[in-house]
């Protein structure tokens, strides 16, 4: 739009939103204000019109909204204000047309993560500023600024209640901004070759075949994760983003969708190793709740087995604070647990199923839960194909044999760099059948499933239905990890298809279980009195046997990972060595 700000001695003292923020930082956020509203006079965004000569136009308001960013690690990154519009004053059908916009999921984020790993590939970022402000709206929306707040094109001034602003692109808190910015996001990278998965909508995929190298992006939102295997093709690719957003923030993948990611690289600068953790969100629940910080040492989520708790002893004031904030406890440590720590996963969704009336044992047990959280806030999530779990890998018989010697070109690697025989994903299934301390004596069913070494996927979760004996439990618990394995083999299948032109020799993705019977059941066309009933999942589960998508073999229990998903853990150093530390 045409026109700058108006401002005098103070260009943000009349500013009606600044008053809710701290006094000591008002100064800070103005500036702040001003910047976000010089950005957004450049990219177009408004344009001054008469009310009176918009007919049935009601303008929608609007607010400045300020934040303190800060890194994953804690640091401090920038004072930001954004203008927000309220979108929750659209109509649908006149103010906005759909509000659908897909975003990468954890899962494929982590195999990515795992594949550049085993291929020593160095990972980057890229952050696109004011994203949603670069695509064009697709409906008439005025906008009322907050109080002062004036621009002004020389002949008229939003101050004049008859003029305000019609907005010419989108604007943050607009119900299709997020939409129509993807779309623009699809179009520029088709525009430059790239193609789209079809199993993760979110991740794109261009190679080259004349000097066989590739480029792998995935986006949430306004940020981006590239994987390049030639640094040319990373430098052409953000100087694209440069010139359509304006991106200035690339580098190495250092903090992403509020996982801190570290990486670690060889004497010759190849990507050994990466970590990731959401420490940051776990400081900021315990700096919320000081009351919960401290208290005796413990080294395992789960308490001893051989706790009692005495229902008639009065509660302990740490024990009275979660009482009385269980549901905003569980809450934060729920994103930790679902992103990048799964040694956190099967306590806190026990815990998330008392949410709504906690009792004393509940209580008494995410006590000692969040004292093991509290003094072990250092553990994260290790990419190393070649640490502890590539050890405990090579103690399996079955995955040996599952994962015999093969080799695949990688393209753009120097030399004749192969793919390493472990690429294949492997998974653990189990289930916990019917505990006496279930909710209606439910079995919770737990399952964690690797690529290259790397844990991408778990979960712990309570089974929707109660059943009758643990065939049942054991074989709903394995159909879900089939459903989450088939697509993790179909993920990697593609990426490989799109990155190198060939698909990897070993397709099918090996799931362990250590029931003999259900492992027996899911390979063989069997029906008894006590499985009929079971017949749908055992089909699905041979269909991809059948498909070579699937092999589901038996692992002896002691070996089994998934039991940390379905039962108290007792074994710490296992426990460490395959999962985090």
């Amino acid at each position: 739009m045409e026109g700058a700000p108006r401002h005098g001695q103070s260009p943000y003292s009349q500013l009606v939103d600044l008053k809710s923020v701290a006094p000591h930082l008002r100064s800070r956020m103005g500036n702040a204000s001003l910047r976000e509203l010089q950005q957004l006079a450049t990219l177009g965004v408004f344009a001054i019109v008469d009310v009176r000569r918009v007919v049935g136009a009601t303008p929608m308001t609007s607010k400045l909204v300020y934040r303190v960013k800060v890194n994953a690690d804690g640091t401090f990154d920038k004072d930001k204000a954004r203008l927000v519009a309220k979108g929750f004053q659209g109509v649908l059908g006149r103010d906005f047309f759909g509000t659908f916009a897909p975003m990468a999921s954890m899962m494929a984020l982590r195999a990515l993560v795992a594949l550049s790993v085993s291929l020593n590939l160095l990972i980057y970022q890229a952050d696109l500023p004011n994203a949603f402000c670069h695509s064009r709206i697709n409906a008439l929306i005025l906008l009322q600024l907050p109080e002062g707040i004036v621009f002004e094109n020389g002949e008229v001034s939003t101050a004049d209640s008859r003029y305000c602003v019609r907005l010419l692109k989108s604007l943050y808190g607009l119900k299709q901004a997020p939409q129509l910015f993807n779309k623009m996001l699809d179009d520029f990278h088709f525009a430059l070759g790239f193609k789209r998965l079809h199993h993760e909508t979110s991740v794109y995929v261009r190679s080259w075949s004349d000097d066989k190298s590739s480029l792998t992006v995935a986006t949430e939102v306004d940020d981006l994760m590239v994987v390049p295997t030639d640094t040319a093709r990373l430098v052409g690719y953000f100087s694209h983003l440069e010139r359509s957003f304006g991106c200035k923030t690339r580098g190495y993948l250092s903090s992403f969708f509020g996982l801190r990611f570290q990486q670690f690289v060889d004497e010759h600068n190849q990507l050994k190793s990466v970590a990731l953790d959401a420490e940051r969100q776990i400081q900021a629940m315990f700096e919320k709740h000081p009351a919960l910080c401290g208290g005796a040492r413990t080294e395992c989520p789960s308490p001893p087995s051989s706790q009692v708790v005495d229902e008639s002893a009065p509660l302990t004031k740490r024990q009275a604070y979660i009482t009385a904030n269980f549901r905003q406890i569980v809450g934060s440590i729920n994103f930790p647990a679902l992103c990048a720590a799964p040694h956190l996963s099967y306590e806190n969704a026990r815990a998330a199923r008392h949410m709504a009336a906690p009792d004393r044992a509940s209580v008494t047990r995410y006590d000692h839960f969040l004292r093991y959280v509290y003094h072990h806030q250092d553990l994260c999530l290790h990419y190393d194909p070649s640490g502890s779990v590539s050890d405990f890998f090579k103690e399996l018989d079955v995955v040996k044999e599952f994962l015999p010697p093969f080799s695949i070109r990688v393209c753009g690697l120097s030399g004749d760099q192969e793919e390493p025989p472990s690429a294949a994903a492997v998974g653990f299934t189990d289930a916990d059948f019917a505990p006496a301390d279930s909710l209606k004596r439910r079995s919770t069913s737990g399952y964690v499933l690797y690529v290259n070494q790397c844990p991408v996927i778990w979960v712990s979760k309570l089974q929707p239905t109660t059943e009758m004996h643990s065939h049942a439990s054991e074989l709903y618990a394995a159909s879900q990890a089939a459903t989450d394995a088939v697509w993790l083999g179909d993920f990697m299948r593609e990426l490989q298809l799109l990155r190198t032109g060939e698909t990897r020799a070993h397709a099918s993705v090996l799931l362990l279980g250590d029931n003999k019977s259900v492992v027996l059941s899911g390979n063989n066309p069997m029906s008894t009195t006590k499985t009929r009933h079971l017949s749908v999942r055992f089909f699905k589960m041979r269909e991809y046997i059948e498909q070579a998508k699937l092999k589901f073999k038996f692992l002896r229990g002691l070996f089994n990972i998934a039991d940390f998903f379905t039962k108290p853990i007792k074994t710490k150093d296992l426990f460490h060595n395959v999962l985090v530390r």
